[in-house]
Order: C-alpha cells, then structure tokens, then sequence
C-alpha cells in the first residue's frame, strides 16, 4: 500500500492513520528513522531500555568509566 504525505515548511509530515495503526504510534511517542539504499525506513521507537538490549554489539568490555567518557565527549558525529 502507499501513502502520500507533505513536507511541511518546518520540515514536518503526518504519518498517516492506517500507518500509525500498523506501528502503534500514539501522540507524545517517539519514531525512528533510517536511510537504507536512499530510502527512509520509518520504526517506533522503543521506549524501554530492556526492548533494545542486544540491538548493538560490543566486542570489548566496556566499564563504568567508559560509559561515562562517552557521555562527556557526547554523540560521534561520522557515525557513517
């Protein structure tokens, strides 16, 4: 099925209803978005903590120190 929304002057789109529906998407809720082969792939964010363990792997022990150097130095900016 496909569905066609506007690109506000904000940069804004309204999802539309059958999506929400499908996704579960409720007012106040957080999405995600991804590129893939030059297309936005659209998801509900999850919104607990224990529903994203394992979504990224560490190949290294990672301390309680390292998390929180990560958290000074703030977000990498050439994640790609």
């Amino acid at each position: 099925m496909q569905y066609i929304s506007k690109v506000t002057q904000k940069g804004q789109v309204t999802i539309p209803a059958p999506l929400r529906k499908l996704l579960d998407l409720h007012t106040g809720e957080s999405v995600q978005f991804e590129t893939q082969d030059r297309k936005i792939v659209l998801s509900k964010q999850k919104s607990d903590i224990r529903e994203s363990f394992g979504m990224y792997s560490v190949k290294r022990k990672v301390t309680l120190k390292d998390i929180q150097k990560a958290i000074e130095e703030g977000p990498l900016d050439d994640l790609d």
